[in-house]
């Protein structure tokens, strides 16, 4: 998940250990989200909380359920991998033929 506001940017990965280093706002209001298993990178210049607190929004406001993500690519919700392609054991990045 991905959001930004002016110079303020900010990414959220899937994570099974949570990694919450970096700023205390997003640590916290990742907590009160309810978003536990991630880990966060925080980009900017300014230190402003007003592009920082719309940037959040505007990430945890995309976030998807595997069976929304299985639902919009039409797969199955079992082969639904938030996780990086190459060890993803099971979709499709093994099954493809050699270019």
């Amino acid at each position: 998940m991905e959001g930004r506001h002016n110079d303020f940017k900010i990414k959220l990965y899937p994570q099974k250990v949570p990694n919450y280093w970096g700023n205390p706002f997003i640590w916290k209001m990742l907590l009160h989200a309810g978003l536990f298993n991630v880990r966060y990178v925080c980009k900017s210049r300014a230190r402003e909380p007003y592009s920082m607190m719309y940037a959040f929004f505007n990430a945890v406001s995309r976030n998807q359920t595997r069976e929304e993500v299985a639902r919009t690519e039409g797969k199955k919700s079992h082969l639904v991998s938030f996780g990086n392609m190459t060890a993803a054991a099971g979709t499709d990045y093994f099954n493809r033929p050699y270019a």
